[in-house]
């Protein structure tokens, strides 16, 4: 039998991994550009806190998003020990495409949920995520394990 952590763990990895083969997009590229669209000359260590991913591992995706032209980096002219992050035309563009994959692929997703449904799930999510937050903050709550 499936648990519910699988099953979710399951169908948001096969969805992802799908996505991005179909559209080569890589693991985290919208995040970062999406972040840079917000906020243009960002730190290195900026992103890195803003996304919540380790700093190795943004410095391999940001690699990446140079290299297909994407982003540009430079030293900080007030800190040449930092580096700053900038978004690219070509790289606003390529945000812009998957901002909008994203939203048919949303549309595609939800689609055999009926609007009341897709309601219920919204304010089920909502609560599990101030659950997670809560539990990140160290808040002591009343767990009661299922038999």
């Amino acid at each position: 039998m499936v648990t519910d952590i699988e099953l979710m763990h399951r169908l948001f990895r096969t969805a992802g991994c799908l996505r991005r083969r179909r559209h080569h997009a890589g693991k985290g590229f919208f995040s970062v550009l999406d972040a840079l669209a917000g906020s243009d000359g960002l730190s290195q260590q900026a992103l890195s806190q803003q996304l919540e991913i380790r700093p190795q591992s943004l410095s391999e995706a940001l690699v990446l998003l140079e290299e297909e032209g994407w982003i540009v980096r430079a030293p900080d002219p007030s800190d040449r020990r930092k580096t700053l992050v900038y978004l690219t035309e070509a790289g606003k563009i390529r945000r812009d495409e998957l901002y909008r994959l994203k939203e048919v692929q949303a549309r595609e997703f939800f689609a055999p949920l009926s609007a009341e449904e897709k309601e219920e799930l919204y304010s089920l999510l909502c609560r599990l995520w101030e659950n997670a937050r809560e539990d990140e903050k160290g808040g002591d709550r009343n767990v009661v394990a299922e038999t």
